[in-house]
């Protein structure tokens, strides 16, 4: 079984230089490159594939990689917590991010941007756990760290939303292949400040959108019988 934690999707030209190219796979079909990481061989033998994106997966499905990748891929959604179907808007419509590198690349000058606008955005690093990181958070905002690298941040935008929060996210490819995609409020890069600015102004409308009725526990709920089935299938491999 071979666990694949990296993103996959790239667009437009990676920066070898930094990439490393030598220590990846690559498959290109127009401006869209995928990327694997570690021996091609240990995908081929693997006798599953263990995938925590839904975009990944249909990425890898679009791809020269697909026909071994497809009788082996496992979507396992990375439910990071548990999601209360009552849960209320945050007080205040307390924006933050979760940047490794704030000070650095697009991220920085995302900060700066935003700044220089007045919008107040802190950066959540040094918790024990991401649910005492989003506990006084009302809105996330989602920014890739490179252009190239387009995977959306599954681990990150998922728990958010299992914390009742807004996730405010650029727009990526195969999005609309993540199956709560509904429940996250996407983005061009160009706009990405608007569309905090409205979201936070109407932040309790936007909050029942994303969450008010049946619908994202719905989706919760067929995400958690999906992983039960992928768990007993690995289970069931190894005897």
């Amino acid at each position: 079984m071979l666990i694949q934690h990296e993103h996959t999707i790239v667009v437009g030209q990676p920066d070898f230089s930094v990439e490393k190219e030598t220590e990846f796979h690559w498959s290109k079909r127009g401006s869209k490159w995928v990327r694997l990481q570690g021996p091609l061989q240990g995908f081929t033998d693997a006798s599953w594939i263990v995938e925590y994106s839904a975009a990944n997966r249909a990425n890898l499905l679009d791809s020269d990689f697909a026909p071994f990748y497809a009788e082996k891929v496992l979507y396992v959604a990375p439910l990071l917590g548990k999601f209360r179907q009552d849960s209320l808007p945050r007080d205040v419509a307390t924006v933050n991010t979760m940047f490794g590198s704030p000070d650095k690349g697009r991220r920085a000058a995302f900060l700066e941007r935003a700044a220089e606008q007045g919008i107040k955005v802190g950066n959540l690093r040094g918790f024990p756990t991401i649910q005492q990181a989003l506990e006084s958070t009302a809105v996330l905002v989602n920014i890739r760290q490179k252009e190239y690298f387009q995977t959306l941040e599954e681990l990150r935008v998922l728990p958010a939303l299992l914390e009742g929060v807004l996730v405010v996210t650029e727009d990526s490819p195969y999005l609309d292949s993540v199956p709560y995609f509904e429940h996250v409020i996407r983005s061009s890069s160009s706009d990405i400040m608007e569309t905090l600015k409205r979201a936070a102004s109407r932040y309790e409308k936007s909050h029942n959108e994303c969450f008010g009725g049946s619908k994202f526990t719905e989706v919760l709920e067929m995400m958690a019988a999906s992983n039960t089935t992928q768990f007993k299938t690995i289970a069931q491999s190894r005897g």
